[in-house]
């Protein structure tokens, strides 16, 4: 999960009124997280930026790593962007920052769920068990973060950025050095951040959600 943020809004968002909508705002904004990933290229200028900062080019040089650390960064990043859409559901169903939804709210989260994994799943062209592999580790992801949220500050040393996506993403970075690559991978989960808040705020036809930043160190 992508850590929290506080930021200005000033409309409401556009709550669906049936399932039938919130269906199509979980396959606008599943087209949009991948579209967003590819046409900005998020990973490959995250790579490419670390190479050059850190001198690294043996990891760009080698054809079969570099082709690898872009295709598992990529559904790291995925994993992020998709468990920030999903703890946003409260605040854009209910207009509160967290919280268990009950009721129409609910089945309109359910269905928005539903349609969202679905239509990852199809633009991606998952099979069955990929498709229930990546739910499963969102699932994951979602519980280490919450864990790793509930620690007292000093037991998580201090940095509060830290969390599953940070030392999975740097792991696969740059294991070698893996201090500065998750020094690196903190900066592009603030990134990614910023661009999720954009496609929900556009997927939703109002606000941006105030998605959770943990302070910095």
């Amino acid at each position: 999960m992508l850590p929290e943020t506080d930021s200005h809004t000033s409309e409401p968002p556009l709550m669906p009124d049936t399932h039938e909508e919130a269906a199509a705002r979980g396959r606008r904004t599943s087209e949009a997280l991948l579209a967003a990933l590819a046409e900005q290229k998020l990973v490959e200028r995250f790579l490419e930026r670390y190479v050059e900062a850190h001198g690294r080019r043996e990891l760009r040089d080698s054809p079969i790593r570099h082709r690898e650390a872009l295709v598992t960064i990529h559904r790291e990043a995925l994993l992020a962007m998709a468990a920030a859409v999903q703890a946003a559901l409260p605040q854009m169903l209910a207009r509160r920052r967290s919280g268990l939804l009950s009721g129409a709210e609910a089945e309109l989260a359910a269905v928005f769920q539903e349609e969202f994994l679905r239509s990852l799943g199809d633009c991606m062209g998952w099979g069955a068990a990929e498709s229930e592999e990546f739910i499963s580790d969102l699932e994951l992801c979602r519980r280490l973060s919450g864990a790793a949220a509930a620690k007292p500050r000093a037991r998580r040393g201090g940095d509060a950025s830290r969390g599953p996506f940070v030392e999975r993403c740097a792991l696969l970075l740059d294991p070698s050095f893996l201090e500065q690559a998750q020094r690196a991978a903190v900066k592009f989960q603030e990134e990614l951040l910023e661009a999720t808040q954009e496609i929900v705020a556009v997927a939703w036809g109002g606000r941006k959600p105030a998605l959770r930043r943990r302070e910095k160190k």
